[in-house]
This record gives structure tokens, C-alpha cells and sequence, in this order.
């Protein structure tokens, strides 16, 4: 067999083995790159119903709570934002033997209070607890606020707002919106002084040692400084001439 038949053998091998690791299936050949589909991408996500409760959108929470204490005992305001309830809580209602939790729905003296609570807020205020809500209907927002007497609180006389706090009155008038105008400066009230024009001259700053005036002291200041340079700038020639006299007489 001569040397080149012996190349030509070779190379077909070669070429035959090359083929074989191209052809599909082939347990030599590379694996083809991963891809995601929908299936592996929906199964790697979480589901809906395996999300936590408060993750979840319809269980989304638009309610309202607070809380303060009064007499070493805590008090809880809470507006679910479902029904526009009321609920108050109270530690230790009653001594301890009724629901702490109340439904507010009138006042002591049976008149309802105001509809469309949307938020509260509860503080001590001395031996009662001050109630203030917020109500919104339509587009109208209004502020409430009632006094509730807080004792006697036992087993036989459980605290209950129906029944201890006063009618609600409106805080009146609530602060206008000021979308419409421009924003307060920082630190300066409404109806003071407008701040200083962009520009113009502010004085040094109080305990630097210098002081800025307009007033007419300050003419007076810079003349003196003007007649105390001409006076010093003339002794300072007067010696002069008599020097260069003294020099010519020599």
C-alpha cells in the first residue's frame, strides 16, 4: 500500500468519525443548551393561592388602628375598612369578665355617630379617652371628635363607649388644600414674612464678629475711616518733606 492511498484511508476516518459525533442522538454528541419554557417558568413562580394572606391582593389592608393608655390601662381604636365600623378595646374590660372588644355605634345620648368612618385615633385626656375619626362621603372629608368617661370600669358596670361617650362634634375648619399654590418655605409659617429675593444681600451671620447696616450710622462710620486714612497719609508726607529738608541742609 503506498503512502498516499495510506492518507487517503485516513482521512476518510476521519472524516467518517466526524460525522458520527454530528448525527443526532449520538451519545458522544454535545447536549443542546437549556431553554425555558413556559411550563418550567410557571412551575419555578409561586402561585397565587400559595401566597401569603397578606401578599395577596384582595386581602390588601385599607383599615385603620390606634392605641393609647389611660390609667395604667390600654385602649385600642380599630376601623376594619370594610363596613366603616367603630370597634374600641379596652384592657381588662370590666374587670376582666365581658369581651374587651366593643361595636361603637351611638353615643350615651342614643344619636348615632357620624357615617362613613374611615380612620380613628384614641389619647387620654385626664380621666376620659378623647375619640377623634375621620369620615369621608363622596368627596367630603370631616373630622369628629367625642369624650368618653372611662370609670366605673368592673363586673357589674363594664366600660362601654355606647353608653359613656358624648355626642360627636366636627372640628371646624379643617385646613385647605394647597395643591393649588406654592408649598410653605421650610420653618416659616403661613401669612409671615415672604423670604428674602433671590439675590439680595444678606448680612453676615450672628457671633462673627462683624454686623451689616443700611442705616445712616453707617456713613458716618465710612467717613471717619476715610478722614482717619487723608490724616495718616499727611503725617506720613509732612515727615517726608522735613526728612528731604534735613537731607539738602546737611
Amino acid at each position: 500500500m503506498g503512502k498516499s492511498t495510506s492518507l487517503r484511508i485516513a482521512g476518510l476516518a476521519v472524516a467518517c468519525g466526524l460525522a458520527l459525533l454530528s448525527m443526532p442522538g449520538s451519545a458522544s454528541a454535545a447536549p443542546a443548551p437549556a431553554t425555558k419554557n413556559a411550563a418550567a417558568v410557571s412551575a419555578a413562580s409561586p402561585r397565587a393561592d400559595a401566597l401569603p394572606m397578606w401578599k395577596k391582593p384582595k386581602n390588601k389592608f385599607n383599615g385603620c388602628i390606634d392605641s393609647s393608655q389611660q390609667n395604667n390601662e390600654k385602649f385600642v381604636v380599630f376601623v376594619p375598612g370594610t363596613d366603616n365600623d367603630l370597634w374600641i378595646w379596652k384592657e381588662n374590660r370590666g374587670a376582666g369578665s365581658v369581651n374587651p372588644w366593643v361595636l361603637f355605634t351611638e353615643t350615651e345620648g342614643a344619636n348615632p355617630i357620624p357615617e362613613g368612618v374611615v380612620c380613628a385615633t384614641i389619647t387620654a385626656h385626664g380621666n376620659d379617652v378623647a375619640i377623634t375619626i375621620v369620615t369621608q362621603n363622596d368627596s367630603t372629608q370631616q373630622v369628629w371628635q367625642t369624650d368618653c368617661t372611662v370609670n366605673p370600669d368592673n363586673a357589674n358596670d363594664p366600660f362601654d363607649p355606647n353608653e359613656r361617650c358624648a355626642d360627636f362634634e366636627e372640628l371646624t375648619p379643617l385646613p385647605e388644600a394647597t395643591a393649588s399654590g406654592p408649598a410653605p418655605e421650610r420653618g416659616r409659617a403661613y401669612g409671615s414674612e415672604p423670604a428674602p429675593a433671590v439675590g439680595a444681600p444678606i448680612g453676615p451671620n450672628t457671633g462673627d464678629g462683624a454686623s451689616m447696616s443700611s442705616g445712616s450710622g453707617t456713613a458716618t462710620t465710612a467717613g471717619g475711616v476715610l478722614l482717619g486714612l487723608a490724616i495718616t497719609g499727611g503725617a506720613l508726607a509732612l515727615r517726608r518733606r522735613r526728612f528731604n529738608s534735613d537731607t539738602t541742609a546737611a
